[in-house]
């Protein structure tokens, strides 16, 4: 009898012990998922952002309104899981988005700005950077995982501001070691930068570096930039060109490995054919082995050729005659993607099977598996694609539809590109 009663004694703290042991379930709600997908779109309104999680890639048709709706959701960088972007609810602010085990996507935490901001960038897992539109010249450095600013770099020793309106471009900044390398933007309201400028300062020191000036000509700054290292440490930065009907083409610039300066031998200008209205460049992205691809104007639509010749040349247009040319631009399907050889400072070639977009279409690629996938949105295509370099071919991966796609967030990789 003692001995029956030792066993059941025995068994019955095993199976206590075992209920309280760290095996148990954990609470899905608990959980950061670090790997997926993150596809997002925005209504025809403009009002909502729809977001939603897939465990894979997907494929066929998606119905973009079954995501979850956000007032604003526009990630600006991803690192260890987690997606950086603008306070999802349109409040001051930069949010820490993550995804838990019930796939959905959820605020982990946000750092609290005086105003709406979008320029946020992780390094590694212990140094971000942001900027705070209260002080324009200054570069907030914080922990990614608290939130916690650790430091600050003051760039205000740098000749672009001394102009008190002049200010970090608020969607422009790439590290580089222990270097962080920001676009300024040009006095709001004041007279046009002459030239592409950029400002370098120093993580370790907070402290203002040198100024990066170009002989580009006037440009309107560029995009968001993400990937555009390559293998050697050459960092490479674009410029739109200018947007006004006078203006020189967009362009790439660089800055040599070892070097914080511009080089002066260097100034690609991706241009298809010279004879263009508009030689605007909306997007660029290093891809490997000197590779990168660019998304430029391919011809001028024929109706902007009518009214400019019905005038007499560029120079005797109208304002009016000029935004309705932009409007053109805007809508009219007359701009793409191509592949850029950046040693040989030539456009290889359009991206095959490839879409082409209008002229200031949003767009941008990723790269998953190493392969360059495109967002393409136009008249009569919502769909994200796969470009195969080694076959030279490209095809779908997933339609849209219910909302206009904006983006796909590989969670598993670390910064956007």
């Amino acid at each position: 009898m003692k001995t029956i009663n030792k066993l059941f004694l025995l068994s019955l703290i095993t199976f206590i012990l075992a209920c309280d042991s760290d095996d148990d379930p954990i609470d899905p709600v608990n959980q950061r998922l670090t790997e997926g997908f993150i596809v997002t779109g925005t209504s025809e309104d403009g009002t909502t952002v729809f977001a939603q999680y897939f465990e894979e890639l997907p494929s066929g048709a998606i119905d973009l309104t079954q995501g979850q709706a956000f007032q604003f959701f526009s990630p600006a960088d991803v690192y260890d899981g987690a997606v950086y972007t603008s306070r999802t609810d349109g409040s001051n602010g930069l949010a820490k988005m993550v995804v838990d085990g019930n796939g959905e996507i959820i605020e982990e935490g946000f750092i609290a700005t005086t105003e709406s901001t979008s320029l946020i960038r992780v390094r590694d897992s212990n140094t971000g950077m942001y900027v705070d539109p209260n002080t324009p010249s200054q570069i907030k450095v914080f922990d990614p995982q608290t939130l916690q600013e650790t430091g600050n770099v003051d760039l205000s020793a740098a000749p672009v501001f001394s102009d008190p309106l002049a200010e970090v471009r608020t969607s422009s900044a790439v590290f580089r070691g222990d270097n962080i390398f920001v676009v300024n933007r040009e006095p709001v309201g004041g007279a046009p930068l002459d030239n592409f400028t950029m400002v370098r300062g120093s993580l370790s020191s907070g402290t203002f570096g040198n100024q990066l000036n170009s002989t580009t000509g006037p440009t309107s700054g560029f995009n968001p930039i993400f990937r555009l290292t390559d293998e050697q440490g050459n960092l490479y930065v674009h410029h739109q060109g200018d947007l006004s009907p006078f203006g020189n083409p967009g362009g790439i610039l660089k800055i040599p490995a070892g070097s914080n300066e511009f080089d002066p031998n260097y100034d690609f200008r991706v241009v298809l054919d010279p004879t263009l209205f508009l030689q605007v460049m909306r997007g660029f992205v290093y891809y490997q082995n000197g590779i990168a691809y660019a998304q430029i104007a391919f011809e001028t639509p024929a109706r902007v050729v009518d009214i400019i010749t019905n005038v007499g040349g560029i120079r005797n247009l109208t304002d009016d005659q000029i935004d309705e040319i932009l409007f053109l631009l805007d809508n009219e399907e007359n701009a793409g993607w191509v592949e850029v050889d950046l040693n040989a400072q030539q456009i290889i070639r359009k991206v095959p099977g490839i879409p082409q977009l209008s002229t200031f279409a949003v767009t941008n690629v990723q790269f998953i598996d190493n392969v360059p996938h495109f967002v393409i949105k136009n008249s009569t295509v919502n769909a994200f694609y796969r470009y195969d370099p080694t076959m030279d071919q490209s095809e779908v991966v997933f339609s849209a539809t219910g909302a206009s796609l904006n983006s796909v967030i590989d969670l598993s990789a670390n910064n956007l590109r």
